[in-house]
């Protein structure tokens, strides 16, 4: 995610962050049976701290 790190400090904040989950999106995309509960609530709250950082960047 090298794009996202030479975004700013923002983005290399949430490197990490998009980098896991690019990791479930994976298997949630391609297994046949649905991710755990658990998994689901770690992607949604990782994609609720990338909405809000870009909020944050962006004034909106």
């Amino acid at each position: 995610m090298p794009e996202l790190a030479a975004a700013g400090p923002a983005g290399k904040a949430l490197e990490s962050t998009f980098r896991r989950l690019l990791g479930l999106k994976t298997a949630a995309q391609y297994q046949a049976g649905p991710i755990s509960r658990t998994d689901a609530t770690k992607a949604v709250d990782w994609a609720t701290r990338m909405v809000d950082a870009a909020r944050d960047v962006t004034g909106s």
